[in-house]
């Protein structure tokens, strides 16, 4: 039994070791990956496609609207092969519709348009990774006509970082976004600014995050200060206050 435990191990560990230590980072670097499928359906009579004639509007100047129109163009450079044209008679477009339900957005696909909307700028947003999700899983830049609503489920949704501890670089946001995250979270070790990997240009974290339509969540941990006053204790508002 331990002889083949053993084996099994050594066998794990050669598996384990095929990929260099945070070799996870070059997937995670690559945003926007190829996906076109060489097996893909033709278009279908229920499809619009969409090429290169078509050009990619936003209707609103929100900086978060512009990072979705910016981001939406590269996916279909990179994975789907179209590059958009300045002024095709056909459209993509990103807009920002207030009297929508909140944490929704949608995407209308009629002949000569696509519609990609949302309550905010951030659901805009939503909207443009989930169109990269409907184009992923089509294998070829094709959609089918009509309407599309897309529910999140909670918000804040809310993570660490899986990049290295407390580092958030713009594409790992990106993805962040991209997997319908709307918070991230940073432990803060010694305040204002130093966190458990260093010193972090937070309002700089707090500008990238928000141009991803993702919130940012600093807390520390005061274990010998919080112990010196209960917070129902005499002078304890104050004390707290001076910290």
């Amino acid at each position: 039994m331990k002889r083949t435990l053993l084996i099994g191990f050594v066998i794990a560990a050669g598996w384990v070791s095929a990929e260099p230590p945070f070799g996870f980072r070059a997937r995670l670097a690559d945003l926007h990956p190829n996906r076109l499928a060489s097996d893909a359906a033709p278009i279908a009579v229920d499809e619009i496609g969409i090429d290169s004639n078509w050009t990619l509007i936003a209707e609103s100047d929100d900086p978060v609207v512009m990072h979705a129109k910016a981001d939406l163009a590269d996916y279909f450079a990179k994975s789907m092969g179209v590059r958009f044209a300045a002024d095709g008679k056909r459209r993509v477009i990103i807009a920002v519709n207030p009297e929508a339900n909140p944490l929704t957005s949608r995407v209308v696909v009629s002949e000569g348009e696509v519609r990609i909307s949302g309550a905010t700028p951030r659901e805009a947003f939503q909207g443009c990774c989930r169109l990269e999700d409907l184009l992923g899983a089509r294998g070829r830049p094709a959609l089918k006509r009509g309407e599309r609503t897309f529910t999140r489920m909670f918000s804040p949704r809310m993570t660490h970082s899986g990049w290295e501890v407390e580092k958030f670089p713009d594409v790992y946001l990106d993805q962040l976004a991209h997997a319908g995250m709307d918070a991230i979270l940073v432990f803060i070790e010694d305040p204002p600014d130093v966190t458990r990997n260093g010193r972090e240009d937070i309002p700089a974290l707090v500008a990238r995050a928000r141009l991803r339509g993702i919130d940012v969540y600093i807390y520390a941990w005061f274990a010998v200060k919080a112990s010196k006053f209960h917070p129902l204790d005499p002078g304890a508002e104050a004390w707290y206050d001076s910290t």
